[in-house]
């Protein structure tokens, strides 16, 4: 929810105010104490920054500096009240954020390292074909998909996201104002965000929504392509008949033969 608020609201849509609910998404993240979840927050959202600045488009680049300013004076205007009247609350943050930055300590992160580190140590043992899937489970997504399907299969999904990746940019330079490109950058930044967890602490991804949405963009981007190939069979149709200088494809005297 965090990175498909971030990039609507980057984009310049208002449609459901993206950006009251990018800030009550990642109110919602903090609170959930996640390490998992702040740890993608904290590496994605500065990246899907830093990727809409790269373009150089003024607007863009005022919507990123817009939407940054409005998460940092909203959450001094919310946060800072809040510790003033309760100064317990202090406590608490510093509780809760020692016990997330020591969760490298455990022995539940101890084991999950060495699950990875077992994961990738089958694909020298196999030659990069992997052990089968669904005979190793990992603690996250890469070493998983090097375990079960080897160097094959992580080339297979890397190729897989290029060609959507690719689709999405034809599209929407094909077609920039067709109404289904809000649910095409909404839900391709989600994937992102979804993908970017799993790649942290996830072994496999098996959330409904993740593949709705994939199969929700891949619809609409082969709605929009569809919808682009009458309009451009009628402009080379119109090139072929209509000479050239002349705005009218009406027969002039003396040329009908010509025309027809």
């Amino acid at each position: 929810m965090a990175f498909c608020c971030l990039w609507l609201s980057i984009r310049g849509y208002r449609t459901m105010k993206p950006n009251l609910l990018l800030a009550l998404a990642i109110v919602s993240v903090l609170l959930s104490t996640s390490t998992t979840g702040i740890a993608t927050l904290a590496i994605g959202l500065p990246l899907v920054l830093a990727l809409a600045s790269v373009g150089g488009d003024p607007g863009a680049l005022g919507r990123v500096g817009k939407t940054a300013g409005m998460l940092v004076v909203g959450g001094l205007l919310v946060i800072g009240p809040m510790f003033i009247l309760m100064p317990r609350l202090v406590d608490s943050v510093n509780t809760v954020v020692e016990s997330t930055l020591n969760k490298g300590d455990t022995e539940s992160y101890n084991d999950r390292t060495a699950t990875d580190v077992g994961a990738m140590a089958t694909v020298g043992e196999t030659y990069g074909l992997g052990v089968g899937w669904g005979s190793y489970r990992s603690s996250s997504l890469i070493p998983g998909l090097l375990a079960n399907a080897g160097v094959f299969g992580l080339t297979m999904v890397l190729w897989q996201i290029l060609r959507l990746a690719q689709a999405i940019r034809r599209a929407g330079s094909a077609s920039p104002g067709h109404p289904g490109r809000i649910l095409v950058n909404g839900f391709s930044a989600s994937l992102c965000g979804q993908l970017g967890a799993a790649v942290l602490s996830g072994p496999t991804i098996n959330s409904l929504v993740f593949y709705m949405q994939y199969g929700c963009i891949v619809g609409v981007l082969a709605r929009m392509s569809a919808e682009l190939k009458p309009s451009r069979a009628t402009a080379r149709a119109g090139q072929t008949l209509a000479p050239r200088g002349s705005m009218s494809p009406e027969p002039q005297f003396g040329n009908y033969e010509k025309w027809t």
